[in-house]
C-alpha cells in the first residue's frame, strides 16, 4: 500500500515519538493505513518497533463464601486459590482480615531449621 508519508518520514516520526509503543498506531491513523503497513515501512529501514505490553489478565475476585467453605474443610491457601480461581495472596489477605490461622501443611519455622 502506498502511504502518504515516505518511509523516511515515518522513521523520523517514530524515532521522535515520546511513546514508541503507541507511535505505530498513531502513524497508522495519520496515514489511513494499518499497523502492519507502518511496521513494514519501519522494517524496510531496519527498525523493529517496540511491541506494546500485553494487558494483564484480570484477577478473579475471591468468592468469600466459597473460601469460607473450603477453609472449613481444612484446605490451605494454595488449594483454596486454585479452586476459587484466584491468587494465593488474595486468599492470604482474606484470611488475615478475618483473623483466621493458616492451614499450611509445612508452616514456617521463623527461619530456624529443626527445633534448635
Amino acid at each position: 500500500m502506498k502511504l502518504p508519508m515516505s518511509d523516511a518520514e515515518i522513521v523520523r516520526r517514530y524515532r521522535n515519538a515520546l511513546d514508541p509503543k503507541k507511535a505505530v498506531k498513531i502513524l497508522a491513523q495519520l496515514n489511513g493505513a494499518g499497523t502492519a503497513d507502518i511496521t513494514a515501512a519501519l522494517a524496510r529501514s531496519g527498525i523493529t518497533p517496540v511491541q506494546p505490553a500485553r494487558p494483564r489478565k484480570a484477577q478473579k475476585r475471591l468468592n468469600q463464601q466459597l473460601a469460607q467453605e473450603l477453609y472449613k474443610r481444612g484446605l490451605d491457601d494454595n488449594e483454596i486459590a486454585r479452586i476459587a480461581g484466584t491468587s494465593d495472596t488474595a486468599v492470604y489477605h482474606w484470611r488475615y482480615r478475618n483473623g483466621l490461622p493458616s492451614h499450611a501443611k509445612h508452616p514456617r519455622q521463623n527461619g530456624k531449621e529443626g527445633g534448635v
